[in-house]
């Protein structure tokens, strides 16, 4: 045991434990080596001095009643304990920081906290000059601290250095200048957002003016690091959006627009599904000259005549501004467009494009879909609810109707049904459709009159479950009908194995009241048809 648990009687070491714990322990000093106050909250504040602590020479004394009758204390218990603590907290720490020490390695740390500065300096001075691709990397981790007349060009000639014009094979980039370049390309996005971080708002759009075209064309003239490029694209259009929504001054937007407008008529310039495109930038924030200048230009062309990768986006430009006629691809790649305005936030764009389309072009199932999916996703209700029954009678898909089961409400459920019964009259749909309707609906009546319209047995037994429950005597009359319409019209091997087929069928779906109704009429109306009157 320790000296406290030595010294101390029991009863006051467990109150002094409940003092520690309760954080009775309000202050502790060294008064002099070896002499220490302690002050302890307990029904006030009571002081208590120890001088040698938890050793045998220990002397101490505390002001509360308990001391003074007793020469002991919770107190100095508490206090005791606490020294303790402190001390061996003290002695983990000496030798955490003795584990340290031994096991100190030779690393960069260690080089760097024992060279000069100069003698750094001429490392990385004799080591740029040999390693190309380290001197670039240096080059560009640092170009945020180095102020020059205009800031623009450094960041500019790193990524002219690895990004090269494409003239002849000779003078192309390679492969390895190009991934530099994209590493490049990270370092200048992390010292533009840092830039953004503290407002500093000219600086960071320096580094999307050096950076944004290099991309472009990047992406334009090589065929590599395609998914990387078009990622950055998209990042930095990403950055022009942001600045746009900074409190900037006139002027300094003016300048953002002019260079949006001096980007697009880059010849290398790409119109990207996985970017907001500079048109919805400007459109968004309300940047109306600018915005005009750019119709004008994009306006000036035809979608025919712009590359493949930048139809979609060119196509969905041309529905922002209501430009249809101009549209001239295939009903797919306005689809394409229109995804691409939905995925982007000019929602009510592609909306007004696809019912203009279904009402004045053609209807075209993907597009009617697809209008279906926006109204149920911005909630729409009223337009998917009558789309939705249009689409379900004129095609006859049953999804469509789930959908509609899913969506309209119990009590709103019965004018839906109104609206089908219109659009039944209006397309006169099969009478499969019709008949997987009613059946749904559990509209027996209009089943029932359908199936004795019809009298088509194989019809007849993809129901006659459910009407033998709710309608037998119905099922019973229009059974012998269908059986006789058939009957008159087909004879030999023919009628005798669908017969079989008709009764194996009433069997399997134990409908053995009916079977045996069927086949009491079949003998009793064709008695002269041996063939057919036979079957077990």
């Amino acid at each position: 045991m320790s000296f406290i648990e030595n010294t101390i009687a029991e009863h006051h070491l467990i109150q002094g434990e409940k003092l520690l714990d309760i954080g009775a322990v309000l202050e502790v000093v060294e008064v002099e080596k070896k002499l220490w106050s302690v002050m302890l909250k307990d029904n006030g504040i009571i002081e208590v001095e120890i001088q040698n602590p938890n050793q045998k020479n220990q002397k101490s004394t505390c002001e509360c009643k308990e001391y003074h009758d007793n020469a002991s204390c919770a107190h100095i218990a508490a206090s005791l304990l606490h020294l303790r603590k402190l001390e061996e907290e003290k002695i983990e720490d000496q030798k955490k920081k003795e584990k340290e020490q031994q096991k100190q390695t030779f690393n960069i740390r260690t080089i760097l906290n024992a060279i000069d500065g100069e003698q750094l300096k001429n490392f990385v001075r004799t080591y740029a000059q040999k390693d190309r691709n380290f001197g670039i990397m240096f080059k560009a981790s640092f170009a945020k601290t180095v102020d020059l007349n205009d800031n623009l060009i450094k960041y500019q000639s790193i990524l002219n250095n690895l990004i090269k014009p494409l003239t002849t094979e000779k003078l192309k980039s390679t492969t390895s200048d190009l991934r530099l370049a994209l590493r490049v390309i990270d370092e200048f996005n992390s010292q533009l957002e840092d830039n953004m971080s503290v407002s500093m708002f000219e600086d960071a759009f320096i580094i999307v003016q050096a950076t944004l075209p290099k991309l472009h064309y990047l992406y334009s003239k090589y065929s590599i690091q395609k998914d990387k490029s078009a990622a950055w694209v998209a990042k930095f259009h990403e950055h022009l959006d942001h600045l746009y929504a900074e409190k900037l001054a006139p002027k300094f937007k003016e300048e953002i627009d002019n260079f949006i407008i001096e980007i697009s008529q880059k010849s290398y310039f790409n119109h990207l599904t996985n970017a907001l495109s500079l048109f919805q930038i400007l459109e968004k924030h309300k940047r109306s000259k600018a915005k005009k200048q750019l119709v004008d230009l994009l306006t000036s062309k035809s979608i025919s005549s712009i590359k493949n990768n930048s139809k979609t986006v060119f196509g969905a430009f041309l529905i922002i501004n209501k430009l249809y006629k101009k549209l001239e691809v295939s009903d797919d790649a306005k689809l394409e467009s229109v995804k691409y305005l939905l995925k982007t936030g000019s929602e009510s764009s592609a909306i007004e494009y696809l019912e203009y389309f279904l009402a004045n072009e053609n209807r075209n199932r993907k597009m009617e879909a697809e209008l279906l999916d926006a109204y149920d996703a911005y909630e729409m209700d009223g337009k998917f609810e009558k789309l939705a029954v249009d689409i379900f009678v004129k095609h006859g898909d049953i999804r469509f109707y789930k959908l509609l089961k899913d969506k309209v409400s119990k009590a709103k459920w019965p004018s839906t049904k109104k609206a089908v019964t219109k659009s039944i009259e209006k397309y006169n749909p099969t009478s499969t459709f019709l008949a997987t309707y009613y059946f749904n609906e559990e509209m027996e009546k209009e089943l029932t009159s359908l199936l004795e319209n019809e009298l088509d047995l194989r019809h007849i037994m993809k129901y006659d479950f459910y009407m033998y429950t709710h309608n037998y005597v119905a099922l019973e009359n229009i059974y012998h009908s269908a059986t006789s319409k058939y009957l008159d019209n087909h004879v030999g091997a023919i009628a005798s194995n669908f017969m079989q087929e008709v009764y194996m069928h009433l069997s399997n779906i134990r409908a053995h009241k009916m079977e045996t109704s069927l086949k009491k009429y079949v003998s009793a109306n064709y008695p002269h048809r041996a063939s057919i009157t036979t079957f077990s």
